[in-house]
């Protein structure tokens, strides 16, 4: 924002966070623009004057604009500006390469799907993926190791089919029965009693202070028709208390959203684990990358297979079949003490 007194740019705290989620959740490569847009919008992010959630167009020119890591764009050359950047400037270039602003290499001219989240297991290298045409004019991809460091000596060449059957195995082995679904879901409802019942609190004050608002725009139009008000300081009050009433709905509308995403998303997040495997075959590559980086953690290949770690809370439900033995893995673990507390935010 501009500082009419001191004349200098400041950061508008209110939308800076919003600012800084959107580069790093666009630097993961998981999320499209519609996705991005959602996503932002469910935290409570909405345009100025619509109230809607942002369009592709914003989206695009703001993760293209250099102002939000210090620099200034104008008349297509690059200054340095003196203002507080919102994020880092390797933050910035990595969203560039990442959403085609910047031209990738040759190498990059097909979108890979399982090339971003796999590192060799045998020297820590990035794993590269080609395309490569059988005489029947068949194509197969590829992947293998990019022998970056100069050091493997184990670049084994595996097929996009191969992998895929790896991670599908690797979500086969989740099961979560219904009972422990139930179960979950209703300790949900349980623990979120207290917030909800604050939100609700929350809600009616804020419909309270809108309702408030609008008296004050009715009162002061009625002061300006009767001449007991200036109409410029008429238009300044105006434009104030409906300021402050688009305030109150995005607070309004992110508290409702925050209720059912608070209660539901734990059992969201099992239930999609749980057909993960009947899933994952059918994807587009981007929600295959988002799955793979929802579940696993670290996947390398190595000795021509691919390993992998379960993240919280999906390590429990490992060949899991029942609740009694599921409970008692989370008592054994004192800090497994709540069905919501692992569950990835």
């Amino acid at each position: 924002m501009n500082d009419r007194n001191t004349k200098t740019i400041v950061i508008d705290e209110k939308i800076a966070p919003y600012i800084k989620k959107l580069f790093e959740l666009a630097s993961t490569g998981n999320y499209s623009y519609s996705k991005l847009s959602k996503e932002l919008y469910s935290m409570g992010l909405r345009g100025k004057r619509s109230g809607k959630a942002l369009v592709k167009a914003q989206l695009v020119r703001t993760l293209n604009n250099p102002f939000y890591y210090g620099d200034i764009a104008r008349n297509g050359k690059i200054y340095a500006g003196k203002h507080k950047p919102i994020i880092t400037k390797e933050l910035f270039n990595k969203v560039q390469h990442i959403l085609g602003f910047v031209k990738r290499p040759s190498h990059s001219k097909y979108d890979f799907v399982f090339r971003g989240p796999m590192k060799c297991g045998h020297c820590g290298s990035h794993i590269t993926a080609e395309t490569k045409t059988k005489k029947s004019g068949k194509k197969y991809t590829y992947y293998h190791c990019t022998n970056g460091k100069k050091k493997c000596s184990n670049v084994k060449y595996l097929s996009e089919a191969t992998i895929q059957d790896y991670y599908v195995k690797a979500f086969e082995k989740i099961r979560i029965p219904k009972s422990i679904v139930e179960f979950t879901r209703k300790a949900l409802l349980d623990s979120s009693k207290e917030e909800r019942e604050f939100r609700e609190l929350q809600i009616k004050q804020l419909i309270t202070r809108y309702t408030k608002l609008e008296n004050y725009i009715d009162k002061s139009y009625e002061d300006k028709l009767d001449g007991l008000i200036e109409p410029y300081e008429w238009s300044r009050k105006n434009q104030k208390y409906k300021d402050e009433q688009e305030e109150i709905t995005i607070k309004i509308d992110t508290l409702r959203d925050a209720n059912t995403a608070y209660m539901m998303e734990g059992v969201k997040l099992m239930e999609v684990a749980n057909s993960a495997s009947e899933l994952f075959p059918q994807m587009d590559k981007e929600d295959k990358r988002e799955l793979i980086s929802l579940v696993l953690s670290n996947p390398v290949i190595k000795n021509s297979s691919v390993e992998y770690n379960y993240k919280k809370p999906f390590d429990m439900f490992i060949e899991m079949d029942d609740l009694d033995k599921w409970r008692r893995t989370r008592d054994s673990n004192p800090r497994m003490s709540h069905p919501i507390t692992n569950f990835p935010s």
